[in-house]
């Protein structure tokens, strides 16, 4: 998928999956570099009301340790999700295959579940928690969650809560 996106230079692909290109991009106007999630929209029914729902379910989130949504863009049959560009890599790439020493694992996990948890007092649920979607800068041992492709808003569940009678 080649992209073309007005005000921003492309870098390198960070990944390729069966329904995005995840790259690195440069905004012209600051130099700034972000990552770029462009889906191919024509012909997928459903998937520009899904990529919408990510970008306005991020954008409203604004919690330390969740990967910010920028922008959202198009660019020819694609709709390009920009985001936050959090330093570091995946936990996968992170442990190298190898189990992780438990004072880390569990320094780790205690930043994940502190993000989740004011995560949850939005209303969202992520589902999909997965070391692909857990960033760690190696430098710094930062914790943050990417991919909020398919998490959920539950204001229905939220209103039925309060609506229920005493």
């Amino acid at each position: 998928m080649a992209l073309n996106l007005d005000g921003y230079r492309f870098l390198r692909t960070l990944r390729t999956t069966r329904g995005a290109q995840v790259m690195l991009v440069e905004r012209e106007s600051d130099g700034l570099r972000v990552v770029a999630k462009a889906y191919a929209i024509e012909g997928r029914r459903g998937l520009e009301a899904r990529v919408e729902h990510e970008f306005a379910l991020i954008r409203g989130l604004n919690c330390k340790g969740v990967v910010r949504a920028l922008a959202l863009e198009h660019s020819g049959d694609s709709l390009v999700l920009i985001l936050e560009r959090h330093p570091g890599i995946d936990l996968a790439r992170y442990a190298e295959g190898r189990p992780i020493a438990i004072t880390e694992f569990l320094r780790i996990a205690k930043a994940l579940a502190e993000i989740l948890a004011e995560v949850h007092l939005r209303w969202v649920i992520h589902r999909d928690i997965k070391p692909s979607n857990i960033l760690i800068d190696p430098e710094t041992g930062e914790v943050a969650l990417a991919d909020f492709g398919i998490s959920v808003l539950l204001e229905s569940e939220r209103a039925q809560l309060h609506e229920m009678p005493k």
